[in-house]
């Protein structure tokens, strides 16, 4: 089987593509984040986005930007991981199709049950470097 490259201009057409055209530039988009403390244990998974004030909301600089999306904590990693939805926010630099790389230790913080600012959260760029800094488990009796 042959795999070839095709150009813009050469894509094939597929359902939603015309709507994916005229729906213009994202007002939010998907980034990867690790709790910054290796002690904050994290459960969720929300379909819908918690209330602005609420719990799993992220604040930067104590201004809601987004919410977590879902987030567990990853044993091979040694911390809460998760998925969350940004807002397009100018202090992020998020313009057009820009991923999310960084962001200042200590800006972006995950809310707590009341919703004010608590444990820092920081960009997961690669995956498996994260797992790869994590203290390993103490080995089993």
């Amino acid at each position: 089987m042959r795999t070839e490259v095709l150009g813009k201009e050469h894509q094939p057409d597929f359902v939603g593509k015309a709507a994916i055209k005229d729906s213009g530039a994202a007002e939010r988009f998907s980034v990867h984040l690790a709790a910054e403390d290796p002690r904050l244990f994290m459960s969720c998974l929300n379909a819908q986005a918690p209330a602005v004030g609420g719990k799993h909301r992220l604040l930067l600089d104590g201004v809601d930007v987004g919410y977590v999306t879902s987030g567990f904590y990853g044993f091979r990693a040694g911390r809460a991981v998760m998925l969350a939805m940004i807002d397009k926010h100018p202090e992020l630099g998020l313009t057009g199709k820009k991923a999310l790389t960084s962001v200042e230790p200590g800006r972006l913080r995950l809310s707590d049950d009341t919703g004010a600012p608590a444990s820092a959260v920081a960009v997961v760029k690669d995956a498996e470097a994260l797992v790869a800094q994590s203290t390993p488990l103490p080995a089993a009796l």
